[in-house]
C-alpha cells in the first residue's frame, strides 16, 4: 500500500515547460533585486549552489524554497558543534525568476508573512537579524576559504617536493618547504581545531575561530534547538560585542595568513620556477587552484 508523499515545507514554486529543455534555473530575489536562493537543472551548478537538481522535463514541475538564505561553508572534514544551515528569510515580498536555456521566460512574486505570535518584532528587527546573520556567515566562509587554501598549500608543497626528488632537485627546496608548511600548519590550527576527529572530540579540545563563529551564527540566526521556533528579531547587544571580538581575532590571524601567501609561498614558488617545476597557483579570490 502506497503512502502519499508529504508536501515539502516552504514556498512551492511551480513551472510548466512545453517540452524537454537543456537548462532550467529558478531564482528567488529579494526586494533590492539581490539573489536569495538559486536552483538549477544542471547537476554541477546545483552542487555549487548546494541545492537539489530541479527537473527540466516537459510538463508541470515544482521546486520548493525552504525560506532560507544559504548558510555558511565549512571544510568537508571539519568536526563542528553548532548550526550551519541557512538564515531565515525575513517577512516581505520576493521575486521569482524562471530562466530556460539562458532566456528569462517568466517572473512572479511571493510574500512571506511575519509570525503573528510575536507582534513585537518589527520589520526593521527582522532585517537587522538577517544583516548580522549574513555578516557572520560571510566571516565563516572567509575562514573556511583560508583553511582550505592552507591545506592545499601543504599538499601541493609535498607534491612539488616529490617531483623535485625524482630529479634530485629537492635539496634547495627543503628549507623553504619546511618553513612554508610549518607556518601554514600553525595558522591552520588557529583557525580550526585539528584534533577533532569524531563528534565527541569538541568536549576535550577547545574550539578554534571557525567553531566560535558558528556558535555565534547559531545564536543570531534564530535556529536553536533549545528555543521553540528559535530567536526572532534583532540580535541582543552581546552578539554585536562577541562579533567584534571574533572579527578582531580573525583580522589578526588573517594578517599572518596573508603573510604566508605573500612571503613564504612567494619565495617557494620563485625557487620552484628556477628549477623549471610548476609553481603553486592562487586564483583571484586568494584560493588555490588545484
Amino acid at each position: 500500500e502506497l503512502s502519499p508523499e508529504a508536501v515539502p515545507q516552504g514556498a512551492l514554486i511551480h513551472y510548466w515547460l512545453a517540452g524537454d529543455v537543456d537548462d532550467v534555473s529558478v531564482e528567488v530575489i529579494d526586494a533590492r533585486g539581490d539573489p536569495v536562493r538559486s536552483f538549477s537543472s544542471d547537476s554541477a551548478a546545483a552542487a555549487d549552489l548546494r541545492t537539489a537538481r530541479i527537473p527540466s522535463d516537459a510538463g508541470l514541475n515544482r521546486v520548493s524554497w525552504d525560506l532560507f538564505y544559504p548558510g555558511p561553508r565549512v571544510p568537508d572534514d571539519a568536526v563542528i558543534w553548532g548550526y550551519t544551515g541557512g538564515i531565515k528569510a525575513p517577512p516581505g515580498s520576493y521575486g521569482v525568476r524562471l530562466t530556460v536555456d539562458g532566456e528569462v521566460v517568466g517572473e512572479s512574486t511571493l510574500t512571506l508573512h511575519a509570525d503573528p505570535r510575536v507582534p513585537e518584532v518589527t520589520q526593521a528587527d527582522y532585517a537587522e537579524q538577517l544583516r548580522v546573520g549574513l555578516a557572520i556567515r560571510d566571516s565563516i566562509d572567509q575562514v573556511t576559504n583560508a583553511i582550505e587554501t592552507l591545506i592545499s598549500v601543504r599538499e601541493q608543497v609535498e607534491s612539488v617536493l616529490e617531483s623535485a626528488a625524482i630529479a634530485n632537485q629537492d635539496a634547495p627546496l627543503r628549507p623553504l618547504a619546511d618553513t612554508l608548511s610549518e607556518n601554514a600548519r600553525g595558522v591552520h590550527e588557529e583557525l580550526m581545531q585539528t584534533n577533532n576527529q569524531s563528534g565527541q572530540d569538541p568536549i576535550r579540545f577547545p574550539p578554534r575561530l571557525d567553531n566560535q563563529l558558528v556558535e555565534l551564527y547559531n545564536y543570531v540566526t534564530g535556529v536553536d534547538g533549545y528555543i521553540s521556533g528559535g530567536r526572532e528579531g534583532r540580535p541582543p547587544s552581546a552578539a554585536y560585542r562577541r562579533f567584534d571580538d571574533l572579527n578582531a581575532d580573525w583580522s589578526a590571524v588573517r594578517g599572518r595568513y596573508q603573510a604566508i601567501l605573500d612571503n613564504e609561498l612567494q619565495r617557494f614558488n620563485e625557487a620552484v620556477e628556477r628549477l623549471g617545476l610548476p609553481a603553486i597557483v592562487l586564483s583571484s579570490d586568494g584560493r588555490l587552484i588545484s
